[in-house]
């Protein structure tokens, strides 16, 4: 074997990035995924030097691979009230996003983790702060867990409010995460959650 020829046959979604199949010696194939769904049809040959005299045959049959991918995206989560430091009894506002990185438009369930000293909690979807449009419903009590729609590139921000109701020099963690339908892979699970941490202090 000298080398293998790699015809794409068929790659309607851009499964595959332009120009990224390679083939070993060994016989691996390799490509690069772009990231976006859909299934690419790939031929392959081998290919040698030993020419075509005496009815020689320097290339193989063709051998066709099907690649197909099932849809993923990036969303990216963050969760911040600005501070590192609460009072007991006070109220303290946290800016929850989340973002579509791509490469695919994304339906997902927001939801949070808020330990017990958090209390009286209310959430509602900032439209003037989103470039993607708010769930119905848009606002609501306890721990936010709405519905989401993101194309790529745009975001939603909510507003969580609560009030702390702890005991001084305690911990409070509240967390942020996002979860995708069954068949949708996570491209990049490290930013799918986030937590923010404030120190409880007295009056």
């Amino acid at each position: 074997v000298q080398d293998y020829v790699f015809n794409p046959v068929s790659d309607p979604a851009g499964v595959l990035v332009a120009g990224s199949l390679a083939g070993a010696l060994d016989g691996t194939l390799t490509y690069q995924l772009s990231g976006r769904a859909g299934t690419a049809v790939v031929d392959v040959r081998v290919f040698d030097t030993g020419g075509t005299a005496n009815a020689g045959v320097n290339q193989s049959a063709t051998r066709q691979f099907t690649i197909t991918v099932a849809p993923g995206t990036d969303l990216e989560v963050a969760i911040d009230d600005g501070r590192s430091l609460v009072q007991d009894g006070e109220s303290t506002v946290y800016a929850i996003v989340i973002a579509n990185a791509g490469p695919n438009d994304a339906t997902a369930t927001l939801a949070t983790t808020l330990p017990p000293a958090l209390t009286d909690v209310a959430w509602t979807c900032v439209q003037a702060s989103s470039t993607a449009t708010c769930p119905t419903p848009a606002s609501g009590t306890g721990s936010l867990s709405p519905g989401v729609t993101l194309a790529v590139g745009t975001a939603l921000r909510f507003d969580l409010i609560a009030t702390v109701d702890g005991t001084i020099g305690d911990t409070i963690a509240a967390a942020a995460g996002v979860t995708l339908p069954a068949g949708v892979a996570a491209l990049d699970p490290g930013d799918d959650t986030d937590t923010d941490t404030n120190a409880i202090v007295g009056n």
